[in-house]
């Protein structure tokens, strides 16, 4: 059985509001996910910026778990990750990477879906 995930920070507006997707801009070490939010002046976002962002994934709304539903609002944090130990004992194999502080991340948009990012540090910003 998964473990299930742990509330990591709590986001400063809804994620079901959003009026258009949430971005996502990745580059190797960094990822900015950016979602609007309802009754906001165009332009008004949220950034959520991981630094060390390792990898990222999306699951659409229609394939979301129920544990993926509880990082709605918030960035919640999949300890012991399967991911990370993947990734990990890949990474052994090929290179000299090193998860030890990466975390798997996880949030849930309504209507859309569920953004993982693995990354160390997490930076809320609030245009």
């Amino acid at each position: 059985m998964p473990i299930p995930p742990v509330v990591y920070a709590i986001l400063p507006h809804s994620t079901a509001d959003c009026n258009q997707s949430p971005e996502i801009n990745f580059t190797l070490g960094r990822l900015d996910l950016s979602y609007d939010y309802l009754n906001t002046e165009p332009g008004k976002k949220v950034t959520l910026r991981f630094a060390r962002a390792v990898a990222v994934k999306f699951t659409p709304d229609s394939a979301i778990t129920a544990d993926m539903v509880k990082a709605y609002s918030k960035v919640c944090m999949i300890e012991d990750s399967p991911w990370i130990t993947e990734l990990s004992d890949n990474a052994k194999q090929n290179s000299e990477i090193i998860f030890e502080q990466t975390k798997h991340l996880i949030i849930y948009f309504d209507h859309y879906g569920c953004v993982e990012v693995l990354a160390s540090e997490l930076e809320i910003l609030e245009d």
